[in-house]
């Protein structure tokens, strides 16, 4: 039994650096867990077990958390840009979920480069993970 929790774990860290690897792309969480050799349901009850958020909206948020950091990073770049960056369909898109979970908008965050902390979601890593 204690075995198989350690391969829960790593596989939902090789998940991780997946995610990380293809943020710039489309990654639906059908297609992460279908590479990961699970089905949809049991690795989306996997990875909510030991990182406390669902798969979609942990790519969702480090894609925005990302981008927010672009936006302060490559002043040169349009926010426009930023969104294609991430693969994000149209920039309303973009704009709506970004809004959602950082509850300010891009060309706010590029505006005032913001000093309040924005409520990013950095990379999780083995030692983030819950103890399950």
């Amino acid at each position: 039994m204690g075995g198989h929790l350690l391969n829960n774990r790593q596989l939902i860290i090789q998940a991780l650096d997946l995610i990380e690897d293809r943020l710039t792309t489309f990654l639906p969480v059908a297609v992460l867990s279908k590479e990961m050799g699970y089905s949809l349901y049991h690795f989306t009850r996997l990875f909510q077990a030991v990182t406390g958020i669902a798969p979609g909206d942990y790519i969702a948020r480090r894609k925005i958390s990302e981008a927010a950091l672009d936006i302060h990073r490559m002043p040169e770049r349009s926010l426009q840009d930023i969104s294609l960056d991430y693969n994000f369909s149209n920039y309303e898109t973009f704009t709506r979920a970004f809004k959602r979970m950082l509850h300010t908008t891009p060309s706010l965050v590029r505006k005032r480069l913001t000093e309040t902390k924005l409520p990013l979601l950095p990379r999780l890593y083995e030692q983030d993970l819950l103890q399950v």
